[in-house]
């Protein structure tokens, strides 16, 4: 009897970067590096330069040109005319069995939905942040001198949002011709958290599975990661050290994580905070908050450091501070601290709370706490044996629930899925 080798599957990502600079991006590269075995991968994503075909680890990444004036993105995130055209050709081209969108908002935009869906694919859609309903990173929800409620209402109100009415304005049909975009052209909707999967709902967006992400564990970057090196590289000797950073933002926690290390720094004489992320205004404004407090000698500010460099600071970090003040869906550098051992003190915002126990792989907190948010740190830096406890839970939980093996199953599955 002769055996007939199975048919690979055709499968294209569509995200608008694919530069690993982002948490996005990175889950994305890892989750198609990881599916490639068994599925004839293509990567679709966007480019400022000049369109072009390039081969990345074994991966070939089709890069469209897109630009346009930031005032275009309430329309151009719905539909980009300069891009149908040359999406339609790829897909009739590569022939799709499965188009797999994440993060379409910015460039690409939702109507390549409704292309793959024409061209006979299984669309699935992951939502990674609150883009399909809001115009920014909806933080809007929330009152920060009032207590964390524990049911949120997450209905957004662009109208009346600082934020959000100018581009509310621009384009006012957004919010409604996404919904029935994706109620049309996807055929299944997935969430990386559960906290994430609730707002959707609220604001009338179904996401039908949760996945939350994954790391290849088996990548040369955590198990080569070195602290030594880190401490040899920043000067940072044997003192203890509270790393932070990612994407430098208001939204993102880290003037938190200042002004609780200078509650830190107050107690422990030589405490440091290593602040991750490019140069630009908000990083600027970083430094200043620091210089008022007097700590220049003590918080640094290493810029953005490749792969390699990135996970020596985090294990030679004593904490990870992600402090975040909104709906930070599920960030990534939770899984990579705990990946490392190192404990975080996370958010309870978003859904860092489904991926830290708290006071067993970190604490955590209320971000605008920052008395809470020092006290927590203060622990990690006097306790080592509390410190080893946690990253150690931290580790073990990771290799149970959140490796890129597990993501790759669960998306399989999905694909499949009829």
């Amino acid at each position: 009897m002769t055996v007939q080798p199975a048919v690979r599957r055709r499968l294209l990502f569509m995200a608008d970067a694919f530069d690993m600079r982002g948490g996005g991006e990175i889950v994305v590269h890892h989750l198609s590096g990881a599916l490639r075995e068994r599925s004839d991968v293509t990567v679709l994503t966007t480019t400022r330069g000049p369109d072009t075909v390039q081969q990345s680890d074994g991966l070939t990444v089709h890069q469209l040109h897109s630009t346009y004036h930031p005032r275009l993105r309430p329309i151009a995130s719905f539909c980009n005319p300069r891009l149908t055209g040359k999406i339609a050709r790829l897909l009739r081209q590569l022939r799709p069995d499965v188009v797999h969108a994440w993060n379409v908002h910015g460039h690409l935009s939702y109507d390549a939905l409704r292309l793959a869906h024409g061209s006979g694919a299984r669309v699935v859609h992951t939502f990674q942040d609150a883009g399909p309903f809001c115009y920014s990173k909806y933080k809007c929800w929330l009152d920060p001198n009032a207590p964390l409620p524990e049911r949120p209402d997450y209905r957004a109100r662009p109208r009346d949002c600082r934020s959000c009415r100018f581009h509310y304005w621009t384009f006012p049909p957004r919010a409604a011709l996404i919904r029935r975009w994706l109620s049309r052209y996807v055929h299944r909707g997935v969430s990386v958290s559960a906290e994430l999967q609730e707002a959707l709902r609220q604001n009338g967006v179904t996401a039908h599975d949760v996945v939350p992400n994954g790391l290849p564990l088996d990548d040369p970057a955590f198990v080569g990661a070195s602290a030594e090196r880190a401490r040899a590289r920043h000067g940072w000797g044997d003192d203890p050290v509270l790393i932070t950073g990612g994407r430098l933002h208001f939204f993102k926690g880290q003037n938190q994580a200042v002004d609780a290390f200078a509650k830190v720094a107050k107690q422990h004489p030589t405490a440091r905070l290593a602040i991750l992320g490019d140069k630009g205004w908000f990083r600027d404004t970083l430094e200043q908050r620091v210089a008022g407090f007097g700590l220049a000698d003590r918080v640094s500010f290493p810029g953005f450091l490749d792969r390699v460099a990135y996970h020596d600071c985090l294990a030679a970090s004593t904490a990870f501070l992600n402090l975040s003040t909104y709906l930070d869906p599920f960030p990534t550098v939770n899984l990579e601290s705990m990946a490392l051992g190192v404990p975080v003190i996370g958010t309870r915002l978003g859904g860092t709370p489904e991926a830290i126990v708290d006071q067993e792989t970190g604490f955590l907190v209320n971000p605008f706490d920052v008395d809470d948010v020092a006290a927590k740190a203060l622990r990690l830096i006097e306790e080592p044996a509390l410190k080893h406890r946690f990253g150690e839970a931290g580790k073990r939980r990771v290799e149970q629930l959140y490796t890129v093996q597990h993501m790759a199953a669960a998306y399989e599955a999905i694909y499949q899925c009829r």
